[in-house]
């Protein structure tokens, strides 16, 4: 039952979050911040109502979910510091760890934004005959991070990828995955 509820609410918070960067280019703060804070009280709930479980294992959910979180929002949260990622997405993913509850269903919903987001950028690219002027200022950015020196980012409005969009095919793929009960390759490696 409670996977259910995680998976339907983070498949809410997904999709207005791609509706509202689609439309707008932003993410609001209030759905970022609400969808993680929310997460993190749904896993905390759900620890402390567990029948028959030990004081330690009641938070066990709750530090689970905040692991994922922090997996999330540690890289990204640096790629966003560094100008290459918006802040809206970097709280998205933070948000959707949260609500994913457990850092195996993170890095699988990681791999499949990142997949996601590849094929979401290639089709754009394509759809606005931007190939070459976009590789250019993919070499242009490379060279200049690699060179240490600031990278000038006054790349037009319609150049901006609306990213909540792969992310919440990253998301709600995982949490399909966890409600299915998946096991990830990663699982076993960590078991050892």
């Amino acid at each position: 039952m409670v996977p259910w509820i995680a998976t339907l609410v983070l498949t809410g918070v997904l999709l207005a979050a791609a509706v509202f960067d689609s439309r707008s280019g932003e993410i609001p703060n209030a759905l970022t911040y609400l969808a993680a804070l929310g997460g993190l009280l749904f896993w905390l709930i759900v620890g402390l109502t567990a029948a028959g479980e030990s004081t330690s294992s009641r938070f066990s959910a709750f530090f689970s979910a905040g692991a994922a979180m922090l997996m999330l929002l540690i890289p990204f949260g640096a790629l966003w510091l560094s100008g290459m990622m918006g802040g809206g997405d970097a709280k998205l993913l933070a948000a959707m760890g949260a609500w994913l509850g457990t850092w195996e269903a993170a890095l699988a919903a990681t791999f499949y934004f990142l997949l996601a987001g590849l094929f979401l950028a290639i089709g754009t690219m394509i759809a606005r005959r931007r190939t070459l002027e976009t590789m250019r200022r993919l070499w242009a950015l490379l060279v200049s991070k690699a060179a240490g020196a600031v990278a000038v980012t006054d790349e037009p409005e319609e150049s901006r990828l609306p990213y909540a969009i792969a992310i919440a095919a990253g998301g709600i793929l995982a949490g399909a995955e966890y409600l299915l009960e998946v096991r990830y390759p990663w699982s076993d490696w960590m078991s050892i």
